[in-house]
């Protein structure tokens, strides 16, 4: 199982740009892709994940270039600093890319988390329960935001993950097997008796 010691902190901007639109076939403007990736090229940053998951062109025409075209990038890396570069890196690189195209642009970050570290004592309970029942366990930092976060920030809190087919979760094709969530179960309850010290 894992036992998950923080959650990473990211950056969600929304970004918008202008374009002259016109019939498609000889110019294309791949803004978002263009974007995302050249944010991502510089080094030291192998943990970094971004996500474009809006991606909306006006008109929405197969085969016109779009007048508008607005996207989010959902950034996260486990060093703030590191995750503080990348996002200033991807607005110089909106603000170039439209500038060399002659566009406008409105880069907007609307959301920005920061580092979630779990309550220590839940984290040793969690640990310490594994253990104690033999099962293999490693510490990781989780990418993803979860209601944990928002629940640590008035009780003491701490995350199990077990193991899912193939690394898949929250899709319709998630599969865990009733070994690994019986042991996650154990784990969780033994770590409740121990942080409730009975």
């Amino acid at each position: 199982g894992l036992i998950v010691m923080a959650i990473v902190p990211g950056f969600l901007p929304l970004i918008g740009a202008t374009a002259l639109g016109g019939l498609g076939g000889g110019t294309q403007h791949p803004l978002a892709s263009s974007m995302v990736s050249r944010a991502y090229d510089s080094g030291g940053r192998s943990a970094a994940v971004g996500t474009v998951g809006r991606l909306e062109t006006y008109p929405a025409s197969i085969n016109t270039i779009p007048s508008s075209v607005f996207f989010t990038v959902d950034t996260r890396h486990p060093n703030e600093k590191i995750l503080m570069q990348i996002n200033q890196d991807l607005k110089k690189i909106v603000n170039s890319v439209c500038s060399s195209e002659g566009l406008e642009n409105e880069f907007k970050n609307i959301v920005i988390n920061p580092t979630v570290e779990f309550h220590q004592d839940c984290v040793v309970n969690v640990r310490q329960s594994a253990d104690s029942l033999g099962y293999s366990h490693r510490d990781i930092v989780s990418g993803a935001g979860h209601d944990a976060c928002h629940v640590n920030h008035v009780a003491p809190t701490g995350m199990i993950f077990i193991p899912c087919e193939g690394g898949l979760s929250h899709d319709e094709a998630e599969n865990t097997t009733p070994e690994h969530v019986s042991a996650g179960a154990d784990v969780l309850l033994n770590s409740v008796v121990a942080s409730a010290g009975i």
